[in-house]
């Protein structure tokens, strides 16, 4: 993130909104989101998130990141109700308010933008004691994605296409990075726009580098906000199957979920899963030889809880056919349906591709 370190009231005023409203945006983030939809509070998802703020009036220290706070590192299986967005939000908001620029030094914001991208891309090397740690802390890195949030237009000295570096969209080696959005204020009538007049520099760097959201107005009506948190999390999954699947005498449905091996390990008991008793035919696409675990249906209460209660506090890892309504309305106002829950961990984190055969109305494998 290069966020506006600037003294001025506006620059201030601007700051402290976009603030505000990324960390409550942060603060009620989940886990799941979006690959779930809607978010379910027994999913467990695995969740690998670095922050590094970086401050685009100064030279010396440029960079704040998770050696001088933790908390700007997010790391691991994360059950809802956990406190490491809250936490990793706090720490975002100390780092920006903790570095404000005193000197009325020009703001290089896409100088310090194509920087940081260098330096994180590894195109060029760290040049100090500080970012050497930076690196060391962050670790290997599979994809950035740069956010610009700025009062003012950017005054690098170099023409604008200078700062928009081929790597943003090289997919040779990662991480991978992209322009998430370049946030500036939004035109005094308060539209969803900025005034075609302002922020040349800005304007003509959110074009050439493809940002995700494009230059966008802040603060905004509602309806124009886009704070993107969740997008970090990986890609949206439709939850709505065409037809529902048969149930078996006993309540179960008549459904089988596979999770995808990797190795040679035993299937983990500790995510629900066991060695298929039946051979499994391979899925479509998935090549000759893939290895699957079976994830256990949940039985007696543990279903009972997973079909009937949001939170699924008697629930076990596995999977069920849920009738929670906040899990399944969203597909039954389309008539549709809604696919299988899989609670507690049973889909590794989301590290792992799950793979399901049902007995549907039609006969049709889902």
């Amino acid at each position: 993130m290069v966020v506006d370190d600037g003294t001025s009231v506006e620059s201030t005023t601007f700051r402290e909104s976009y603030l505000e409203a990324l960390g409550s945006a942060i603060r009620a983030a989940q886990p799941c989101s979006p690959r779930l939809y809607p978010p379910d509070p027994a999913a467990w998802c695995d969740v690998h998130w670095r922050g590094v703020i970086v401050h685009p009036s100064q030279v010396a220290a440029r960079f704040t990141g998770p050696d001088q706070l933790p908390d700007l590192v997010i790391d691991g299986t994360l059950e809802p109700g956990n406190d490491k967005f809250k936490q990793f939000a706090t720490a975002i908001e100390t780092a920006v308010r903790g570095n404000i620029d005193s000197t009325g030094a020009p703001l290089l914001a896409l100088n310090s933008a194509y920087d940081a991208t260098a330096l994180f891309k590894g195109c060029r090397k760290a040049q100090s004691d500080s970012e050497r740690r930076l690196l060391q802390a962050l670790g290997p890195l599979d994809e950035a994605s740069l956010l610009i949030a700025v009062q003012r237009d950017d005054e690098s000295a170099l023409g604008v296409p200078s700062y928009v570096p081929e790597w943003t969209a090289n997919l040779d080696s990662p991480p991978y990075v992209n322009v998430n959005s370049v946030v500036v204020p939004s035109h005094a009538n308060g539209t969803c726009a900025v005034d075609a007049t302002s922020f040349p520099r800005l304007r003509e760097y959110a074009e050439l580098s493809e940002a995700w959201w494009g230059l966008e107005p802040w603060p905004a009506s509602p309806e124009c906000f886009r704070v993107d948190v969740s997008r970090e999390h990986g890609d949206f999954v439709l939850p709505c199957w065409e037809k529902a699947p048969t149930r078996a005498s006993d309540g179960s449905v008549n459904c089988r979920t596979f999770a995808i091996a990797t190795g040679n390990e035993p299937c983990s008991s500790q995510l629900g899963w066991v060695d298929p008793l039946v051979p499994v035919e391979p899925f479509a696409h998935d090549p000759p030889g893939t290895r699957y675990c079976e994830v256990t249906q949940l039985k007696g209460a543990a279903r009972d809880s997973c079909e009937t209660d949001l939170n699924c506090s008697d629930c076990t890892p596995g999977f069920c056919y849920t009738r929670v309504p906040e899990l399944t309305e969203f597909c039954l106002n389309q008539g549709m349906y809604p696919q299988l829950r899989v609670v507690h961990g049973a889909n590794a984190g989301g590290t792992v591709r799950l793979r399901s055969r049902c007995e549907l109305d039609d006969s049709r494998e889902q």
